[in-house]
């Protein structure tokens, strides 16, 4: 697994910090080191980083829905069970699994099978349920 470079470090610590500008900083560390495609770890957590794809792209930078993440570190604490609906690539659902802990436990549900790749490597207190979620039963075509 390969880890930050000081640049994307330094970039990163400044993303999540909320500091202004903080993609300038990404656009200078991106030249310093670019950023490639494959398996990534950050803050303790590991996921796949596509550096075609916004949304990757973005949580590797820090720069994903960063006040969403600071609101549910505040509520989120050790030992509790979170709930990850529409898990994607699993942000949250490594996030979650993080801040709970062993104790805790993430319910994570993804029915896209295109995004199944992307959760073939969570963390042991996650569990992965492949259905979508409803206000009823029934049978239906996701498309892409």
């Amino acid at each position: 697994m390969k880890q930050f470079p000081i640049a994307h470090r330094f970039a990163r610590r400044l993303a999540q910090s909320g500091v202004r500008g903080a993609s300038f900083y990404w656009r200078l560390a991106e030249r310093v080191s670019p950023i490639t495609d494959g398996p990534a770890s950050f803050d303790g957590i590991s996921m796949h980083v596509d550096p075609s794809e916004y949304g990757t792209l973005n949580m590797y930078k820090g720069l994903y829905e960063r006040a969403e993440v600071k609101v549910l570190s505040g509520i989120l604490k050790p030992g509790m069970t979170a709930v990850d609906v529409g898990a994607n690539a699993g942000y949250y659902t490594r996030i979650f699994s993080k801040i709970l802990g062993p104790e805790g436990r993430v319910e994570a549900f993804e029915p896209n099978l295109v995004c199944w790749p992307s959760l073939a490597d969570l963390p042991a207190n996650v569990r992965l349920h492949r259905v979508a979620l409803g206000d009823h039963a029934a049978t239906v075509t996701l498309r892409n």
